[in-house]
């Protein structure tokens, strides 16, 4: 008998990554475009080592990657599993609320 993995789900593979409210705000200010970890840190009004570890922990999902690096530091962006999974999930349990700036609005 062979067990094969099934695909999973933009919503399954955000069960953990959306359980953190540091994750949600980092993933959804990238909605707007790319940023530097500083930009997203005032954003969010998270401080920067917070924002590293939510960056790294989106990234070793695949829901965010490096789109360069410069002296200023890496700019990330939102893959598409990411968008369609932030997507599906506030969709699923309704908009929490998170602040206009981190979704890329300056307002509402």
């Amino acid at each position: 008998m062979t067990l094969t993995a099934e695909p999973t789900a933009p919503l399954d593979r955000l069960s953990f990554v959306l359980s953190s409210t540091q994750r949600e705000k980092v993933l959804g200010s990238l909605l707007g475009g790319m940023k530097h970890p500083a930009q997203i840190a005032k954003d969010t009004n998270l401080r920067l080592p917070h924002v590293s570890r939510a960056l790294a922990q989106l990234a070793k999902d695949e829901l965010i990657f490096a789109a360069s690096h410069s002296t200023r530091g890496t700019v990330n962006a939102v893959t598409t599993l990411g968008r369609t999974g932030y997507e599906e999930h506030t969709e699923a349990r309704g908009a929490r609320h998170v602040a206009p700036r981190a979704h890329g609005r300056d307002h509402i």
